[in-house]
């Protein structure tokens, strides 16, 4: 282990050294004052010294085109350096991201739609996610001047009847533009939205008019990239200046406030904390345990600039008092309202929220599909039939040479057969192979003899510990000492990462491969820093379970306090996306008429000694 840790911390090195290398010219650039410019936004935590190192450049360098970090660096402040000046333009490589578009990527780098495309022809159709683009950008030189600009043909056709254009197969911005006489610039300008030509798809379309010259113009927001996560304060409590409001029943009243936009963050939060209970339940005790996250994620990013307002109300799993507590949000600031677990009080809260503009944060209910039709809902947990998706096909892109072998026991659980059903049916639409094995008892050695794949991934119809039990020792046995740890492996579920003990160790040695909505290794030195704050904060730790409360409070509370000081609650703004100790959040517009959905979720990898690897789907 020491050995392992040795060379992980030398990549580590390597890492930050080839960072270092790549310096200032490979920030992303934009336009100040008529000057291209590389831009970075400091994360939290990062100091001069730091920084310095990271782009490859003098603190000096630093202080001299960013006089104000004379007085401090602060988190998400953007520092600016010039971009070098060249006669023939600079050529960079950018990989498209999830919600990118034609035309914000044209801003982005400085050019054209029209060059954009011309450039890289293959995205003529829209842009994809994962999408490799080379641009040659212009200078700043002489020959640079009017790089990019557009002019009008010279024999413009006819334009047709401007309105709306519904996108019929086979069509592609070039050809819209051309048949209605518009250039695609006006037209992606038009239809900021549109990342990806689909049939079906209404287009406005604008009047046509002379094309202007097309300058590098400000990208919308470098900071809708992940953000690093916030390292929480050990040692202070919540202080005066984070506007709290206390834990109390909803039946007291209070003068409704007027909405104000000063920058603050106001997020109400209604979850059955059942305070007249004498002793409360396990709900209310998880619920307590994710408040109390929630309030280490507001000491944590508390800003004295942009305070951070909870109002808290006890719902006791009453509707009568959710209408209470709505009542008393009439007329006030609240931007995101933390939902509780109970359909109709979901429900309710979603229908008052829907016409007031205020978004509704859905943790607690996974399987809860009003945000495909309310656009106020946000829901948090990447949908069932979504990560389904996600997981299948993700797992054959990661083993393109295994076979799949499907493990059934003659009259045991079979929890997971719809999931199973769905992967079996995919592998054959794809033409990949895959094996049916069905057992009695516990799975023996001689079930398994008939399989001759050198790469083999077991795939049991149950999430049940039991069931997992009846197969391990003997696919222990299989692998036996087979050098190559990929050869053979086990796919397992989202309720297997709260297994400990002997089947967890057995679970390392197969190198299983588990997908999940969450996942908080507690040997990872950003959920020990939280779990420590949490204990020094409450006199004790977070309660075991699948999610961590405390951990999914925390994660809650600085995505959104970011979010909200990034888009003021208005989600269609670009917003930056979150990677935390336990949770993701990156939210997409489930439909035109639908709110918010998360698409962040895990694949986890138990490899031999303990070691494990997350990474996103």
């Amino acid at each position: 282990m020491k050995r392992l840790k040795l060379v992980i911390v030398a990549l580590i090195a390597v890492a930050f050294g080839m960072a270092a290398q790549q310096g200032v010219e490979q920030l992303p650039v934009t336009e100040v004052g008529g000057r291209l410019m590389h831009y970075y936004e400091v994360q939290p935590k990062e100091t001069l010294y730091s920084l310095s190192h990271k782009l490859g450049v003098g603190q000096e360098y630093i202080e001299q085109h960013n006089p104000s970090v004379r007085d401090g660096l602060r988190a998400f402040m953007t520092l600016y350096f010039p971009a070098a000046e060249c006669a023939e333009g600079r050529t960079i490589t950018h990989i498209v991201e999830k919600k990118e578009t034609i035309y914000g990527l044209s801003k982005l780098l400085g050019v054209s739609p029209e060059m954009l495309i011309e450039q890289n022809p293959q995205i003529a159709d829209g842009l994809r996610a994962g999408q490799t683009i080379t641009v040659t950008l212009p200078g700043t030189g002489p020959a640079a001047q009017g790089a990019g600009a557009e002019t009008a043909p010279k024999t413009a056709p006819a334009p047709a009847k401007t309105g709306v254009h519904r996108v019929e197969r086979g069509e592609t911005f070039y050809s819209i533009a051309h048949n209605y006489g518009v250039t695609v610039t006006q037209l992606a300008a038009a239809n900021p939205e549109v990342g990806v030509l689909k049939e079906g798809t209404e287009l406005i379309i604008p009047e046509p008019k002379p094309a202007e010259p097309q300058k590098p113009a400000a990208t919308a927001d470098s900071s809708a990239k992940p953000e690093s996560k916030p390292e929480p304060k050990a040692e202070p409590k919540p202080e005066p200046d984070v506007a709290q409001t206390p834990v109390e029943p909803v039946e007291k009243t209070e003068t409704p406030e007027v909405k104000k936009a000063d920058g603050s963050v106001s997020i109400a939060v209604m979850l059955p904390f059942m305070l007249g209970q004498k002793e409360p339940d396990k709900s209310a005790l998880r619920h307590t345990e994710f408040y109390k996250g929630l309030l280490m994620a507001v000491d944590t990013l508390k800003s004295r600039e942009n305070p951070t307002r909870l109002r808290v109300f006890d719902t006791a799993n009453s509707s009568d008092s959710v209408r209470a507590a709505l009542s008393r949000l009439e007329n006030t600031d609240v931007q995101v309202i933390i939902a509780p677990d109970d359909q109709a009080q979901f429900e309710l809260i979603a229908a008052w929220a829907r016409p007031r503009g205020i978004e509704v944060f859905n943790t607690f209910l996974p399987r809860d599909d009003t945000y495909k039709y309310n656009g106020s809902v946000m829901q948090s947990n990447i949908p069932i039939e979504m990560l389904n998706d996600d997981v299948i096909g993700a797992m054959q892109r990661r083993y393109p040479d295994h076979t799949f072998v499907f493990l059934t026991r003659d009259g045991g659980n079979s929890d997971k057969s719809d999931f199973v059903d769905s992967f079996r049916s995919a592998l054959a639409s794809n033409g990949r192979k895959s094996v049916d094995i069905t057992f009695s008892g516990k799975l023996g050695e001689a079930d398994l003899a008939a399989l001759t794949d050198q790469q083999i991934i077991f795939v049991p119809v149950s999430s049940r510990q039991d069931e997992l039990k009846a197969i391990l020792p003997a696919l222990i046995a299989k692998k036996g000492t087979d050098s190559v740890n990929d050869n053979l492996m086990l796919f397992g579920y989202p309720e297997w990462t709260v297994f400990r003990g002997e089947t967890a160790k057995q679970m390392h040695d197969l190198g299983t491969v588990i997908y999940s909505r969450f996942y908080a290794d507690s040997d990872d030195l950003d959920f020990k820093r939280v779990n420590q704050s949490f204990e020094h904060w409450f006199d004790a730790g977070m309660a075991a379970g699948l999610p961590r409360q405390g951990a999914l409070g925390f994660d809650v509370g600085c995505y959104l306090i970011n979010a909200l000081r990034h888009n003021g609650g208005d989600f269609s703004q670009p917003t930056p996306a979150y990677r935390g100790v336990q949770s993701g959040f990156e939210f997409e517009r489930a439909s035109d008429e639908g709110g918010w959905v998360n698409s962040v979720a895990y694949i986890v990898i138990y490899r031999p000694m303990g070691i494990v690897e997350k990474t996103e789907l």
